[in-house]
């Protein structure tokens, strides 16, 4: 193996935001992908925020970034996110992104800089206001061991991308089944195309039997657990779910829980299906704050942090309160109550007084019947993701380290 530096692996390009004020630069031409779009546990990054427009695409046309080319964030979340371009795009100014030259492997150098991120987390000398920096000359100098032998990096990355195949196959058939749990919800719930609805009459625009609600009578909740840093531990303690679980605009994003060493109520614990909301939010987009996510079954006792609220529905099944906020559309109703400068905060008092549908029982019930499968079904792709990611994980350094020879 041969010892190089980052700038020796190709063209590194750092992205642009175009004028927030000026909305021609922001259209649907071209792909414009920022750290908050990235999940660490995915390769590519297909549904960004926002796009760049035709005019924007033009202006910054030195800065594209071509499909296949490797994207590190460099400021604020370092050391744990990068993509791949699944295509021609654009990234904003946190991001370099290496255009590999034709003696690298493209799935190859991905995988490298993965192996190395932690080297670039080491880099980090921080700004004023306490945000992680690391500047691009800095990145560019950062030493990478790497194999020379074009047909080895192909092997590599072709073994590793096999995993992430998977990972991205199975994201698509959640995706799917949550278009198909979306467009059941809205069929029964906002069409009124629910069984039984021929005959069912009909009083007030709503079917007999049905009512509006306020919050507080059709759910209560439970603040989570305020901490320390010293309560917190790598290896040790309770899984303690918390904001970074949230998905942007709902859905529970796994594998970021904390592990919390210290006690807890009772009635701060989580079960599997249980639902949570976010109450802060650190991104003026309003991507946590006020969304839900439903808990998947980790296999170990679980609390949750300050930052989040349990629901609990009084008259309600679990499953339809999630549906009635993620599906719909009352996280976006609940999401403005929240305010603050840098930090969005949300009184969850301050939405009780909001109200929302609720069925009848037997509705409820029949909806309970067709959603359960489907929340299953997405659960156990999770965890299959889950499975593969660890695997995967674990065989990026023995390839880079030399352990394993291809």
């Amino acid at each position: 193996m041969k010892t190089i530096k980052i700038k020796d692996l190709g063209r590194t390009v750092t992205g642009h935001t175009p004028p927030t004020s000026e909305s021609k630069y922001y259209g649907d031409y071209m792909p414009f992908v920022k750290p908050t779009d990235i999940d660490k546990d995915s390769k590519f990054t297909y549904n960004p925020e926002q796009y760049y427009s035709i005019e924007a695409a033009e202006k910054y046309r030195t800065s594209l970034i071509p499909k296949g080319s490797t994207c590190v964030v460099c400021i604020g979340t370092i050391g744990e996110k990068m993509t791949m371009a699944h295509c021609d795009m654009y990234t904003n100014q946190s991001i370099n992104s290496i255009i590999p030259s034709s003696s690298f492997d493209p799935d190859y150098v991905y995988y490298l800089l993965k192996y190395n991120l932690g080297k670039v987390k080491a880099l980090n000398k921080g700004t004023a206001s306490g945000r992680e920096f690391v500047s691009k000359s800095t990145f560019l100098e950062m030493e990478v061991q790497i194999h020379e032998d074009l047909q080895t990096q192909r092997q590599i990355g072709r073994l590793l991308s096999a995993y992430d195949d998977l990972i991205e196959l199975n994201l698509k058939q959640i995706a799917l089944i949550e278009e198909a749990t979306q467009r059941l919800f809205r069929q029964w719930f906002v069409d009124f195309r629910f069984p039984g609805y021929e005959s069912r009459l009909f009083t007030n625009g709503l079917p007999l039997g049905w009512s509006t609600q306020k919050f507080v009578d059709v759910f209560s909740f439970v603040r989570g657990k305020s901490y320390t840093s010293q309560e917190l531990s790598d290896s040790k303690g309770v899984l303690m779910a918390n904001l970074k679980n949230i998905r942007a605009f709902g859905g529970y994003k796994r594998n970021e829980e904390k592990r919390f060493l210290g006690a807890f109520k009772e009635n701060q614990t989580l079960s599997p299906g249980d639902v949570v909301m976010g109450v802060t939010d650190m991104t003026q987009e309003r991507r946590l704050v006020g969304h839900v996510a439903i808990v998947p079954d980790l296999k170990e006792p679980m609390t949750f942090s300050m930052d989040l609220i349990k629901l609990l529905p009084k008259i309600v099944s679990r499953n339809y309160l999630y549906s009635v906020f993620f599906y719909g559309g009352l996280s976006k109703k609940v999401s403005p109550f929240a305010n603050g400068v840098n930090v969005l905060h949300l009184k969850p008092d301050s939405m009780m007084g909001l109200e929302m549908v609720v069925p009848d029982d037997k509705t409820l019930q029949l909806y309970d019947s067709v959603f359960e499968p489907y929340r299953i079904e997405i659960e156990a792709l999770q965890e299959q993701n889950q499975n593969a990611i660890a695997a995967r994980d674990l065989l990026i350094p023995r390839l880079f380290s030399g352990e394993i020879i291809i």
